[in-house]
């Protein structure tokens, strides 16, 4: 049976969730600061890893659950490098209130090559499981929102869905290249190239500079 060849970045390790979360606020003043609470996406050195987590960030801002994006409605949400709140290496994201700033890291689940007959499901396995995390690491440290979850979701997909948060633009990628909301130009390699899981299809494009 053929199997689906997957785009760079989609590739990856054994995708068995492994979680981690560090919830120590770092010593000393950022070098940037936030005037609002803010979620920062946090975007790595790799071209690779900044690929993988454009599109993990994607499915959970288009595809997560009321409960998933709630937490994200009375906060701000940008994408940068760690470094620019003085922070070391790229965790996954980065929480910034009054001045701290907590690290939030786990290890993405990662899609994998697969028979064509159970592409869909692994995909869609997948997929879940990587929303799971974000929303879980989100919520452990973002306060609950004050209003209805509900009330609080639809918030959210007006200010980080229908546009894509500060520091990226959002994309759409398949088997026959790439376009980007707003921008007429695509990148346009020959179809059948490769194969994106229809979770990621619509992904953060990062617009910022890895530090």
């Amino acid at each position: 049976m053929k199997r689906r060849a997957f785009l760079a970045g989609f590739l990856a390790a054994p995708w068995m969730v492994r979680q981690a979360f560090g919830d120590a606020s770092l010593g000393g003043a950022p070098r940037a600061t936030a005037t609002e609470p803010t979620l920062v996406f946090v975007v790595p050195q790799s071209e690779r890893q900044r690929w993988d987590r454009g599109a993990a960030f994607g499915e959970l801002l288009n595809h997560g659950s009321d409960r998933d994006l709630a937490a994200l409605a009375a906060i701000d949400v940008v994408c940068a490098p760690a470094s620019r709140f003085g922070v070391d290496g790229a965790p996954l994201m980065l929480y910034v209130e009054r001045g701290r700033v907590w690290q939030i890291d786990g290890v993405l689940p990662q899609y994998r090559e697969t028979d064509e007959r159970r592409a869909d499901a692994h995909e869609a396995e997948v997929s879940r499981q990587r929303v799971e995390l974000l929303s879980m690491l989100i919520r452990e440290v973002v306060p609950r929102p004050k209003t209805s979850i509900a009330q609080a979701a639809t918030r959210a997909r007006a200010r980080w869905v229908n546009h894509a948060p500060p520091g990226a633009r959002w994309g759409h990628a398949g088997g026959c290249g790439t376009w980007y909301e707003g921008d007429d130009r695509a990148d346009m390699p020959d179809c059948g190239m490769g194969h994106v899981p229809a979770a990621s299809a619509r992904f953060l494009d990062f617009l910022v500079k890895a530090s």
